[in-house]
């Protein structure tokens, strides 16, 4: 099967992009479309355009739409990484840069492409949210070169902002589905929903070093433990019958690791993700809005590992540590409530072309 396709990097993550009217009308034929370009059951998809983590195994399906209120929809599929798997429960926060450039680069809504900036709104069908992407313009395509300067990209870049206003309750219907604190076996945590549920626990309790590299740290045997962790909750929010349809729900919830700051001039609180059951090498963009806002929220365990003080109106940031950095996370707040939370990302076209699928 030969098909029209893109691959661009969004943030920190890489996926492909297809314009809905050029897949097939049955939907029930997606899936095996998005695993063959992916190659997911092989570590190195060697026979695709995926990779071995996470963050590579990514597709976006893109629509053009005459709705009033936003642009364009976009559906996320996340692909199983040497897993027969396709889940598209949850959404991608740095891919949503790039669906913005796609968006932007094939014409598939109506902007001045003379002007200097452009904002689109994109509603993702996944979370039934409504996501505002404000970004410059070169010539009348998505302006991808700039002097700016993104954790965990070695190209310098140009940052487009995205916000994300009104968010909590997406895949749950509460924003802390299960109190802003939690407890199982002694183990206390915070389960936020806001565009993906984000489970965080004190790493301390699993005698995790935050000081040690990507390396080091991915060699711990307690990741196993946050897993297990992982499994529980999956079950316990109904994502997951039982034990045996754990396999069939690994995008969400996500857990991480989070960490008192050693420096507060240079971080207000730390983090280290697993995704897929796979230590992620910075952090997806939703675990980062949630931990920002958790750290702002009194009551949450991210709370009282920053220490942090919410203003009462205002944008206040939060400056979050991963592997790759420091990223700011910036909060919108009102009358002591927040009403939005955004981040900037950078995306780059990789290449358009055609891409042939294997036998389905």
């Amino acid at each position: 099967m030969k098909l029209k396709c893109s691959v661009y990097r969004g943030g920190t993550s890489r996926g492909l992009m297809f314009n809905e009217a050029d897949l097939p009308k049955d939907k029930q034929l997606w899936a095996n479309i998005f695993k063959g370009a992916i190659d997911c059951v092989n570590q190195n998809a060697v026979d695709g355009l995926g990779g071995s983590i996470s963050s590579t195994n990514k597709v976006c399906v893109i629509k053009q739409t005459n709705n009033k209120n936003y642009d364009i929809e976009w559906e996320f599929y996340q692909v199983g990484v040497m897993k027969d798997s396709v889940d598209n429960k949850g959404t991608c926060g740095n891919l949503i840069a790039a669906v913005a450039a796609y968006a932007i680069n094939e014409k598939l809504f109506s902007f001045d492409s003379r002007a200097s900036n452009v904002c689109i709104r994109i509603f993702n069908t996944n979370i039934k949210k409504i996501i505002e992407v404000r970004t410059k313009l070169k010539n009348g395509e998505f302006a991808e070169i700039g002097d700016e300067i993104m954790q965990g990209v070695s190209s310098t870049c140009s940052l487009a902002n995205v916000f994300i206003k009104d968010a909590g309750g997406e895949q749950t219907g509460e924003k802390y589905p299960l109190g802003k604190i939690s407890d199982f076996n002694g183990i206390r945590a915070t389960l936020l929903d806001l565009i993906n549920p984000f489970l965080y626990v004190n790493g301390l309790d699993f005698d995790l070093d935050f000081s040690k590299n990507y390396d080091e740290f991915s060699k711990d045997l307690s990741l196993e433990r946050l897993n297990n962790l992982r499994d529980f909750y999956t079950i316990k929010l109904g994502f997951a019958e039982d034990e045996s349809k754990l396999s069939e729900n690994q995008a969400i919830p996500k857990i991480a690791a989070i960490f008192k700051s050693d420096n507060k001039e240079e971080f207000d609180i730390g983090i280290r993700v697993l995704s897929l059951r796979n230590l992620h090498k910075s952090s997806p963009a939703s675990g980062l809005y949630n931990l920002a806002v958790a750290a702002l929220e009194g009551g949450t365990l991210a709370n009282e590992l920053s220490g942090l003080k919410m203003i009462e109106n205002g944008i206040q940031d939060v400056r979050i540590k991963h592997f790759l950095g420091v990223v700011s996370v910036s909060v919108e707040i009102k009358n002591g409530k927040i009403i939005g939370v955004g981040l900037k990302r950078s995306a780059r076209r990789i290449m358009d072309g055609f891409i042939y699928i294997k036998e389905i």
